[in-house]
């Protein structure tokens, strides 16, 4: 557009939006100061910024803010609160948000190992085209029996069905087949 890129002037810009409490201007001021555009490197500042546009429900807020608390970068690391971050991304859609909780369902860490869980956000994250979750659905299905595959697929199948009709979640999604 014959305009020179200025991420300086840009962030300040984005600064204005952002104390004005407007929720993309808030994730976007995080991403600089992730990456260190425009404004100084300061992860504690991203980790600030996320949490706002979090809180308003940004799902790529919300898994940055995930990845912030598992790796204990810009925060004291907290696998828990990571955990529930990764949920509520998860739980609208995000892919790589999806994959995090359920490596953390496979793995136990943070919440009771759940390869059923696992298996069900491997699942939707796959279907999103996430090829580490291909991979490690695949892996995990080798572990499991075709009755807990079943129930596994149901689930993503559900939310996958309430993602697309935006809907909230039925009591039957959340709870596990009779007799199981």
């Amino acid at each position: 557009l014959g305009v020179s890129q200025d991420f300086k002037e840009a962030a300040q810009w984005v600064r204005k939006a952002a104390d004005q409490g407007h929720t993309e201007a808030e994730y976007n001021l995080a991403s600089l100061h992730a990456s260190g555009r425009g404004v100084d490197l300061d992860l504690a500042e991203a980790v600030r910024w996320y949490r706002k546009a979090a809180e308003k429900g940004k799902a790529s807020a919300q898994s940055n803010l995930g990845v912030y608390y598992a790796s204990g970068q810009g925060v004291a690391e907290d696998p828990k609160e990571a955990v529930q971050w990764f949920r509520k991304a998860a739980e609208q859609g995000h892919r790589s948000a999806q994959y995090n909780l359920a490596r953390a369902y496979a793995a136990g860490k943070a919440i009771p190992q759940d390869k059923i869980e696992a298996y069900k956000w491997f699942v939707l994250a796959a279907d999103q085209g996430d090829p580490d979750a291909s991979r490690e659905k695949l892996e995990l299905s080798l572990e499991m029996t075709s009755a807990d595959l079943a129930e596994g697929i149901r689930r993503a199948s559900a939310l996958s069905q309430r993602l697309q009709a935006n809907q909230p979640p039925a009591l039957e999604e959340l709870l596990p087949v009779s007799g199981q």
